[in-house]
């Protein structure tokens, strides 16, 4: 939820290959963990983060910012479709009737990535 809001805020931009950025894995945390409550946790807190979003982009009046963070909003809506399916199957249905409830169901066709667009086809269909 910080980057999208942040990058909103910047200025300007810089390119660079520094690495500012190292990502540990360690077994049996909330990110790599199995468990049900774990899970369900990881997936509500997600729906959170989208939805916080969501609520900033309809206080946005400039066109670019709302442009870019509808497109964040949409992808992140994409990565929680896809968690619920792998994670939690039998939640899909009620999981997707909330976004259908918040207006972030069906995924928007856009061609933002072919990965992208080719899940919101396919998601179509649920």
């Amino acid at each position: 939820e910080f980057t999208p809001l942040l990058m909103l805020k910047a200025k300007r931009f810089v390119k660079t290959d520094v690495v500012a950025y190292f990502y540990r894995q360690h077994a049996n945390t909330i990110t790599t963990s199995r468990e049900k409550e774990h899970m369900t946790k990881r997936l509500n807190d997600h729906l959170l983060v989208i939805l916080n979003l969501q609520g900033k982009y309809n206080e946005l009046s400039d066109i670019l910012s709302k442009t870019a963070l509808i497109r964040r909003i949409n992808q992140l809506c994409m990565d929680y479709l896809y968690n619920i399916m792998r994670f939690s199957k039998s939640e899909l249905k009620a999981r997707v009737l909330d976004l259908k409830e918040n207006g972030l169901f069906p995924l928007p066709l856009k061609h933002y990535t072919l990965k992208y667009y080719m899940f919101a086809v396919i998601t179509k269909f649920i």
